[in-house]
């Protein structure tokens, strides 16, 4: 059947476009903006001078707070401060709170005989009574490492070169020689040893940067390397890389400056070596021992420099 084109079909697509335009309905009509030109504000002269008072007078009411508000600086601070002194400003350090004495790191052995050593002034009659027994001090070759070379009169010491060491009597043939020999350690003993009374005798070390100066008994041991410590019956001062420290068990380390020359006391019967700085008249170091009187004490020193030599002086 073939529909009309009159009427119906008319009707139809008339109330579908009604429809389409029904959409619309209930929405708000679009609005429409103009922009308009950005108009910089213009202030008057007048205006300008009212806030500028305004501003002036909170400043001046703001800094009238802070020094009625200031906390007042000590007087000790104040005058330290006119000086010019720095202060720590470091929180970190200035605040931690104080440590009991019980709560500090322990000090060693060690370092509490180095706080207490040496340093004290000898009165000039004292040294005169310290040094009126000279000793003559001769260096012993018999004992001497192989390594060293002594003076003609015996009393002065150095390292020999590699080039003299190689041009004499091989090292074998020296170990096999003699009885008291030091074999490892650079050191020499002098030929005499002392068992009783007192003995003085001083020791140039200048421009040295190392040496080993003291006394040593007769049993102790000689060859290797043992250490020659006061345990091992050895009683000496040790001058190594600039740190000078006497050679206890452990070591004592000495806060003092390395001296060019030393005087060495030995007093059998009161148990006592004392070293002293010749120069300055002061105490270095002093052992306290009970020297045996069965056997003989021995001077003994000890050098690694083949330029500077170490020399017992004549006093």
């Amino acid at each position: 059947m073939i529909s009309s084109t009159t009427g119906e079909d008319n009707t139809g697509v008339s109330q579908s476009l009604d429809n389409l335009g029904n959409l619309h309905k209930g929405r708000e009509p679009q609005r429409i903006y103009q922009s308009e030109p950005f108009l910089k504000p213009v202030m008057s002269l007048k205006q300008v001078g009212f806030i500028k008072a305004i501003l002036s007078s909170f400043k001046f009411k703001c800094s009238e707070s802070v020094r009625e508000n200031k906390t007042p600086v000590p007087k000790d601070l104040e005058k330290s401060m006119k000086k010019g002194q720095m202060f720590i400003r470091d929180n970190s350090i200035r605040n931690q709170p104080q440590k009991n004495k019980s709560q500090l790191p322990h000090l060693t052995h060690q370092e509490e005989k180095s706080e207490k050593a040496g340093g004290s002034q000898i009165p000039k009659a004292e040294w005169k009574t310290l040094t009126r027994s000279p000793a003559k001090v001769i260096l012993d070759p018999n004992t001497a490492n192989p390594t060293l070379k002594l003076s003609a009169d015996g009393r002065s010491v150095r390292t020999k070169t590699h080039k003299e060491f190689h041009s004499e009597k091989s090292y074998y043939d020296y170990l096999s020689q003699y009885k008291h020999k030091y074999d490892g350690w650079t050191c020499v003993q002098a030929q005499e040893g002392y068992s009783t009374g007192k003995h003085y005798w001083e020791v140039d070390v200048t421009g040295k940067y190392d040496w080993r100066i003291g006394v040593v008994k007769e049993s102790a041991q000689r060859n290797g390397f043992t250490k020659l410590n006061t345990a091992a019956g050895y009683w000496t001062l040790r001058l190594q890389v600039g740190s000078l420290m006497a050679l206890t068990e452990p070591v004592t380390k000495l806060n003092q400056e390395p001296p060019s020359k030393i005087g060495v006391y030995l007093d059998l019967e009161e148990g006592q070596l004392t070293f002293c700085d010749t120069m300055k008249r002061k105490v270095i170091y002093t052992f306290k021992a009970e020297f045996s009187k069965c056997e003989k004490i021995y001077p003994v020193f000890g050098t690694v420099e083949t330029d500077q030599r170490l020399k017992c002086i004549q006093t």
